[in-house]
């Protein structure tokens, strides 16, 4: 992982990251909206238990069940030498990020004599929708937010909606085929029944201001996506309910993938796959959809979590399909040495506006701390290439702005008159 780098110069890095504040941040995936902002949100304990963070905990032997039966400072005793033992990971670091830039907190870490001034002051903001807003957005110099979600709500201004396609794409899989057969009042159990209805999904999207869709492939099955026929895909319809073998599902949903990514281009949307971090890793290798790079030249793909840990070959996709984005969310929140090596490769590989940033996470405060860290990280990586002699101080901001601002709106369109906003003014009125 990474190199040996120049040392960068700390005031530099400074620059940058005020040249990123100034400009403002575009994050372009997050779990979160308005509407799901206006319920109570996560407490201390929460934020590291929930989410990303779990792993780290029950990996060691954590009970989620035992600590549910708990009162508050019963749990810190049980937890803490748990998360003593996992301080180090960026997911706690870039929580203690958010602690400081919202509470003063001026610890290394929680600790006997600091951790329930923290607990009270989360817990006093719980309910408190407008302060969750005011962390989600102006707080973070964010001009817009990509709410990637499953729900098909209008959103406005800063977010923007990122409908996940899976609802529909794995409808036979899940049993829920009857739902989108009452919402598009047609028959869904033929091959052209299908049709009509990624259409109509489609069209849904699009009455709501869509700007984009996401497709979390590879958490169900491989990613790489083969190419059946009509009469190949209607043979899973035919079945009985929980019948259709697992190569019969596929056969559809890859057949309903290309049809997706052909009303993608239809609907000038982009598409972004998740790659990378899934149980079954070999699953999230991004040079699995390189087949449907070169079969479908007009649709932009975006590449999530910069397809680590094939971060290497995640880099190199763009240089040899223009239609190909790379999205470094989450990575931040993972490894700083991955997020500084891939950064590195992909500015030595491609021109700017080809890779972007998301926080990737389901609460206001996480997406603070990751906010942080990955702006700290970026600078870093361009302050790296300024002491190598690979790009000058104004070349470098150039980077900055489009790495943390420009790249995403553009990836999507929105540089200059925002569908969304366009959208939601037409729907509001």
């Amino acid at each position: 992982m990474g190199g040996c780098y120049s040392t960068p110069d700390p005031q530099l890095i400074a620059e940058i990251v005020a040249c990123i504040r100034e400009t403002g941040i575009v994050d372009m995936h997050v779990h979160f909206t308005y509407q799901s902002l206006d319920k109570p949100q996560f407490d201390l304990f929460e934020l590291f238990t929930r989410g990303y963070g779990a792993k780290g905990l029950t990996n060691q032997g954590f009970s989620p069940d035992h600590f549910a039966t708990l009162d508050t400072e019963a749990r810190w005793q049980y937890i803490q030498p748990y998360l003593k033992n996992i301080e180090a990971t960026r997911h706690y670091r870039m929580l203690i990020c958010a602690f400081r830039e919202l509470f003063d907190f001026d610890g290394l870490a929680l600790e006997d004599h600091n951790w329930r001034a923290i607990a009270e002051k989360i817990e006093s903001h719980r309910e408190d929708a407008a302060w969750h807003r005011s962390v989600a957005g102006p707080r973070s110099s964010n001009r817009y937010i990509f709410s990637v979600t499953t729900v098909f709500e209008l959103q406005g201004p800063p977010f923007a909606l990122v409908p996940f396609v899976n609802g529909y794409l794995y409808a036979l899989r899940r049993g829920t085929l009857d739902k989108w057969e009452a919402e598009f009042g047609i028959s869904l159990r033929s091959a052209d029944g299908q049709i009509e209805g990624c259409r109509r999904f489609f069209d849904k999207l699009d009455r709501l201001g869509a700007i984009g869709v996401q497709a979390n492939h590879s958490y169900s099955r491989a990613m790489r996506v083969s190419n059946p026929s009509p009469q190949e895909a209607e043979v899973a319809l035919t079945r009985a309910p929980g019948e259709a073998t697992e190569g019969e599902l596929q056969a559809l949903e890859d057949f309903l993938m290309r049809q997706i990514l052909s009303l993608c281009t239809e609907f000038d949307m982009p598409i972004q796959f998740h790659t990378g971090p899934v149980s079954d890793t070999r699953d999230g290798n991004p040079v699995d959809l390189v087949p449907l790079f070169q079969e479908f030249p007009q649709t932009r793909f975006i590449l999530n979590h910069s397809g680590y840990p094939f971060i290497s070959q995640t880099a190199l996709l763009p240089r040899f399909h223009e239609n190909v984005f790379v999205d470094f969310c989450w990575l931040p929140v993972l490894s700083k040495a991955a997020t500084l090596q891939f950064l590195i490769e992909f500015i030595e590989l491609n021109p700017a506006g080809r890779t972007m940033w998301g926080a990737d996470t389901k609460d206001a405060i996480s997406g603070l701390g990751h906010n942080i860290v990955a702006v700290n990280d970026t600078a870093e990586a361009l302050a790296i290439l300024v002491a190598e002699g690979a790009l000058c101080t104004e070349t470098a901001m150039h980077y900055a702005r489009s790495i943390m601002h420009d790249g995403a709106l553009a990836v999507h369109k929105m540089s200059n008159q925002p569908k969304f906003e366009a959208n939601w003014r037409s729907h509001t009125k």
